[in-house]
């Protein structure tokens, strides 16, 4: 019996220390994870206090660029407006300014703020057959005739002005044609100053004629406006110059192909005294790219290929001067060659200008133009001295 006791106390004992191991042990383990969650939480609070951190630094650092870049282009603004301070600015631009059927090419020259001349035009196709006169390269078998829909031909309402202005009285009643409605604005916008222009804009009630711009009776006198104003705030395609008296000078415009199959040359000149002080080029032709406003709306149904849009080569200069020199090896971009060319003009006569036409082969560059190295150089003087003695 003794011997029986003496076992069962044995196994209690046995069993209250492993019951003591197990709570130690136990308690080591709840200790650890303490401590583990501890360490977490810490190394948590330090990763988020480093994300604010670097947060911060990141918010500093864009605050500062956004001011640098700030400053820059104050400064770039600052200079630019003391670079051009005493000179006049020809600048044009695209405008859909009236329906998805067309598109306007506007020109307007600026002295300072103040409109000193503006000039409009419109594009839209026609019906062959119908009497209307088309754009230049479209009378045979052109590569840019070939860009028109078939049976559809671009032509220009100002050289279009008395059968159009027929159609518009016929369809609508109108008294004054679509010449005299676009001198009316643009004699409205002749020294003004662009804020002048807005305010009257501001005004003017969509698709009505605005009441101040006197002998305007198009409905659509505001979107005309509108893309004088753009195209005055408009730096991309300009050509700066100097005359005597900004009232005296006389812009010029035509249409020509300068010696090509595959565009439409659309050239300003400004002249004075007889001496061209200023010229502008620019050309349409069909090619992948940015198309001519409405290129996607009714406009662009006229399109042979819809892959292959109308469009301004000002407007495309850097994809087109890729095709130039991955073609044919070019130096120089399309519009440092242009612009080469109207540099050279300035100061010269119309006659003068002839003289270094008819000296020199067409398709070859011209030697005292060393910047132009187009095979057409001698087309663009060309179509400057048409215009000038236009």
């Amino acid at each position: 019996m003794k011997n029986k006791y003496k076992l069962t106390a044995l196994l209690v004992a046995l069993s209250l220390g492993f019951a003591g191991c197990a709570q130690e042990a136990g308690k080591k383990v709840d200790d650890a994870a303490n401590d583990a969650k501890e360490k977490v939480e810490e190394v948590a609070n330090d990763a988020k206090d480093t994300a604010d951190e670097a947060k911060e630094d990141a918010k500093d650092l864009a605050e500062d660029a956004k001011d640098e870049a700030k400053d820059k282009a104050s400064d770039a603004l600052d200079k630019a407006k003391s670079t051009l301070e005493g000179k006049l600015v020809l600048r044009r631009s695209l405008k859909a300014a009236h329906g998805e059927g067309s598109f306007a090419r506007i020109a307007v020259i600026t002295d300072g703020d103040k409109i000193v001349d503006a000039a409009i035009d419109e594009f839209q196709y026609f019906d062959e057959g119908s009497g209307f006169l088309a754009l230049p390269n479209q009378d045979e078998d052109t590569e840019f005739k070939s860009g028109n829909k078939s049976g559809k031909f671009l032509g220009s309402k100002v050289v279009n002005d008395e059968k159009y202005s027929a159609l518009m009285k016929e369809k609508a009643k109108a008294t004054v044609s679509i010449a005299d409605n676009y001198k009316a604005i643009q004699n409205f916008a002749k020294g003004k100053t662009i804020d002048e222009l807005k305010k009257v804009v501001a005004g003017a009630e969509p698709g009505k004629a605005i009441d101040s711009v006197t002998g305007a009776t198009l409905v659509d006198t505001k979107g005309y406006l509108e893309a004088i104003i753009e195209t005055a705030e408009d730096d991309e395609n300009t050509s700066v110059f100097e005359a005597n008296k900004a009232n005296d000078i006389q812009i010029k415009q035509s249409f020509g192909t300068a010696g090509n199959k595959n565009a439409i040359t659309d050239t300003f000149v400004v002249m004075e005294d007889g001496k061209i002080i200023a010229a502008n080029i620019d050309e349409y032709q069909y090619m992948e790219g940015k198309g001519v406003p409405n290129s996607d709306k009714k406009f662009g149904e006229n399109y042979a290929d819809s892959k292959k849009v109308l469009a301004s080569k000002l407007e495309n200069n850097e994809a087109y001067s890729k095709q130039m020199k991955d073609i044919a090896k070019a130096k120089h971009t399309l519009r440092e060659n242009l612009n080469a060319i109207e540099a050279y003009v300035v100061g010269k006569t119309p006659e003068e200008i002839k003289g270094l036409v008819d000296g020199n082969k067409p398709g070859k560059p011209v030697d005292a133009i060393s910047e132009a190295t187009l095979s057409s150089t001698v087309g663009y003087l060309d179509e400057i001295y048409k215009t000038a003695t236009k």
